[in-house]
């Protein structure tokens, strides 16, 4: 069993990283191999619609960090893909990593990275967890679109300030839960 994390959070050692990280933990701690990316760390271009990918066997025609991950989340059992919700929406950081999934999307539109459980984390500032119901529905349908299996979701509201995670036991336990039950899984 592998699972790979994507933060797409541009805060060191923020909130939606650290919940990445429980989950991560937890699935180590029940057999599972891990690895985890930071998108903001990374050289991530946004999609050129140059339609390479559609228009050749070949993948995306920019070379930058993103083959790798892709490498990775195909070689996974399991993806958690966490980003804080800015201003309505996920950040910069994981747009441009979901808009690059469309070099993986087939001209059959059938995923060429498989059917892979997905965990979704998002954070937010505002203490109202529904906030962003509609938002997070239509996100999460997006990420079906794209191939993945959503298994579970953590909503983290009113986590503004960085470490604010550490005074969220239910919040802690839900991740822990979740990596438990993702290093059980098998695509």
């Amino acid at each position: 069993m592998k699972i790979i994390g994507v933060v797409g959070s541009p805060r060191v050692d923020g909130n939606t990283q650290k919940l990445i990280e429980i989950i991560l933990a937890s699935g180590a701690e029940h057999g599972a191999e891990t690895k985890i990316f930071n998108l903001n760390e990374l050289d991530i271009k946004g999609c050129q619609s140059c339609y390479h990918c559609k228009t050749t066997d070949d993948d995306c025609i920019i070379k930058d960090d993103m083959p790798q991950i892709f490498e990775e989340i195909k070689q996974a059992d399991a993806v958690i893909i966490g980003s804080p919700i800015y201003f309505g929406q996920i950040s910069a950081q994981t747009k441009a990593f979901v808009d690059r999934h469309f070099s993986q999307i087939g001209s059959d539109f059938k995923s060429k990275i498989g059917k892979k459980n997905l965990v979704l984390v998002f954070t937010h500032g505002n203490p109202k967890s529904d906030l962003f119901k509609h938002y997070i529905e239509s996100t999460s349908q997006l990420f079906r679109f794209m191939g993945y299996k959503v298994q579970d979701l953590i909503i983290g509201a009113g986590l503004r300030k960085i470490g604010a995670i550490n005074q969220r036991e239910e919040l802690i336990q839900k991740a822990k839960e979740i990596g438990e039950e993702l290093a059980k899984l098998k695509n």
